[in-house]
């Protein structure tokens, strides 16, 4: 087994990658460390001024969350194979699990494969095809998303089709 120990791959990520992971710390979840970029917020508020403040934070709130248990879905799975996982890294394009699966093709494939099944599975839950029917060719379009604005009336809805574009 030739992988590089995590502690040595987290730093040369790091001097690679130092930029992007400009973060601040939010509360451990168990051992494991999470932080969140700075440009969280900038994008959050980008999103804010461009869509208004209660959808572009509700926007925010949702990439947040699902780029969060994308990268959980890769700890987990790491651990659940052998491996070990020790800190997340959240940011508007996506995040960075700092992870070392177990042994085995087999563990590698697994941690892979886990943070974009728990997007799919977010998007089989959120699936707008039973609540919104009307909705479903608009919000698999990947360049725009399917609403413009949440509705008083609509906010459950509204927000399971944002989830789903988002994921």
């Amino acid at each position: 087994h030739n992988s590089v120990p995590i502690d040595e791959g987290i730093a040369a990520m790091s001097d690679r990658l130092g930029w992007m992971l400009l973060s601040f710390p939010l509360p451990q979840l168990g051992s494991l460390r999470i932080r969140v970029s700075w440009f969280f917020p900038l994008v959050a508020g980008v999103f804010a001024i461009r869509f208004g403040l209660a959808f572009g934070l509700a926007l925010s709130g949702l990439l947040m969350a699902a780029v969060f248990l994308h990268e959980l879905g890769h700890v987990i799975a790491a651990r659940l194979t052998g491996g070990s996982a020790n800190e997340i890294h959240l940011t508007p394009i996506g995040g960075l699990a700092h992870v070392q699966p177990g042994r085995g093709t087999s563990a590698q494939i697994v941690t892979a494969m886990a943070g974009p099944f728990v997007n799919l599975l977010i998007c089989v839950a959120a699936f707008p095809g039973s609540y919104a029917p009307e909705a479903l060719w608009g919000v698999l379009n990947p360049l725009e998303l399917p609403i413009g604005s949440l509705s008083e009336n609509h906010l459950a809805r509204d927000l399971g089709l944002i989830t789903f574009a988002v994921n």
